[in-house]
């Protein structure tokens, strides 16, 4: 049962275009590194100060961290660091966090460790250079905050309590220390893994510790839910960006964490004099995201007439199609949802707030449903029946269903996904040839071998034997 569950793993991440999707994301990185440090400076400048100078890696940001960033990238292309990561080892990780660098690379030996590694190389440019630029920041931040500390020294009228506790507040952010270097190393760590949604919550670890029994059970489970970490991550990015102003100001309940952020709201009552390192950090990144997020929506909606969905979850964006690999970004998917938004509301009879507001959360739902890793949710029995039974086909039989069902599974656990792939560019609305960037045909699987039909659909030249789907009509919410 495990190899079974480390093949489906590799089978899953051997889709050449995860690798388009994580590459589009190191040039998204690239490119608006500019536009989200020049943001999070002028969220920096209108923060109360109590909150801006605690802000650690998301406090007001300097060229120098900015050109840290991009040093680190440039250093990243080393032979050396190819190899180390095809080796599965990170000195970061040895030294701040865990001996292997990503979830994949655990799951096996041999082959079966080259895609994970492959994504892993990919994700190490932006994970590399945030740690940096977090590293750059943090240095800067500490060393304001001792300087401001050695200032209030001068104080001659200061009690030796005040002296006391003004010395371990300077010891708390001396960079020389030791324990700090590591501190600051464990932080910027941290910050690398969220930049590429490779970050723990208390959700993913409970699923983990229940995948990772040994019974039978997690076993099965475990081809459910070959990957669990990633989808989940960009999912709480896409929600995060798009009301991140929204939970800074109000302050939210983390329900991953199980952790409370507090809101700008309150701490305009009660000050910022309690407010932690961490607390402040939360604030000024929700705002930063937030703020990018919500430009996003706007751009969208205003522009919804030269945004169209496709069938296959790309979009069309004045008339010009643009696959969905390389659209990988949390904070698009606030233009898409700007788009579907507008669009939706726009055929409501009744024109008001209410209307809007649903329309907007029903955006959302589209949106984390055809996110660029809903793939790998889809990867279950138990999704895939939840699917074919809330979508049901009029006149079906329990049979037909379950034959579907039956087939996908064994596709999904045994057809690696660069088979599938290959399969679905070889059948595109662009004709015969191999179309990388094409709209792949939908196909159905209907009539007395349906189970086969699921496992032709992941086979080249095969998958053309199965019935087109009939494009059904798009329903907007009334």
């Amino acid at each position: 049962m495990d190899s079974i569950s480390k093949w489906q793993r590799a089978a899953i991440l051997s889709y050449p275009s995860t690798l388009v999707k994580l590459t589009a994301l190191v040039g998204h990185g690239l490119v608006l590194k500019p536009l989200t440090t020049a943001v999070q400076l002028g969220v920096n400048k209108m923060l109360p100060k109590g909150v801006s100078s605690k802000s650690g890696v998301w406090s007001s940001p300097s060229l120098k961290s900015l050109a840290a960033y991009y040093v680190a990238f440039y250093k990243n292309l080393s032979l050396e660091n190819l190899k180390n990561n095809f080796k599965g080892y990170d000195a970061k990780e040895e030294a701040f966090g865990n001996k292997f660098m990503y979830d994949e690379f655990s799951i096996g030996k041999g082959m079966l460790e080259i895609p994970g590694r492959s994504h892993g190389y990919i994700k190490s440019f932006i994970k590399a250079a945030e740690f940096a630029f977090a590293f750059e920041q943090l240095t800067s931040n500490y060393l304001t905050r001792m300087a401001d500390v050695m200032n209030q020294l001068k104080n001659p009228n200061l009690s030796k309590d005040e002296i006391a506790k003004l010395k371990e507040e300077y010891n708390k952010y001396d960079i020389t220390n030791p324990d700090v270097q590591h501190r600051m190393g464990a932080i910027s760590l941290e910050h690398g893994k969220w930049s590429i949604l490779m970050n723990d919550n208390k959700f993913i670890e409970k699923v983990n510790q229940v995948l990772n029994a040994k019974n039978i059970a997690s076993y099965v489970l475990k081809t459910e839910l070959p990957i669990v970490k990633i989808p989940v991550n960009f999912i709480g990015r896409v929600l995060y960006s798009k009301y991140g102003v929204l939970m800074a100001t109000t302050g939210k309940k983390d329900m991953l964490k199980g952790e409370y952020q507090k809101g700008l709201a309150e701490l305009m009552i009660k000050g910022t004099k309690d407010l932690s390192d961490k607390e402040a950090g939360l604030i000024s990144r929700s705002l930063t995201v937030g703020s990018i997020g919500v430009a996003l929506f706007a751009l969208g909606y205003l522009n919804s007439d030269d945004m169209d969905e496709e069938d296959d979850g790309s979009w069309k964006i004045k008339g010009k199609h643009i696959p969905k690999a390389l659209l990988h970004n949390p904070a698009f998917e606030s233009a898409f949802s700007g788009a579907k938004t507008a669009k939706a509301f726009k055929k409501e009879k009744k024109k008001d707030m209410f209307n809007w507001i649903s329309d907007m959360v029903e955006s959302d739902k589209e949106v984390i449903m055809h996110n660029p890793f809903s793939m790998m949710f889809k990867y279950g029995a138990v999704y895939n029946a939840l699917e074919i039974f809330f979508n049901e086909k009029e006149g079906e039989k329990e049979e037909d269903k379950a034959k579907r069902i039956a087939g996908k599974k064994v596709a999904d656990v045994f057809i690696p996904g660069i088979i599938k792939e290959i399969a679905g560019e070889l059948d595109t609305k662009e004709g015969k040839g191999w179309h990388p960037m094409g709209e792949v045909i939908k196909r159905e699987s209907k009539g007395d071998d349906i189970f086969w039909q699921e496992i032709k659909k992941g086979i080249p030249v095969l998958r053309e034997s199965v019935p087109k789907k009939k494009k059904k009509r798009k329903y907007y919410h009334k």
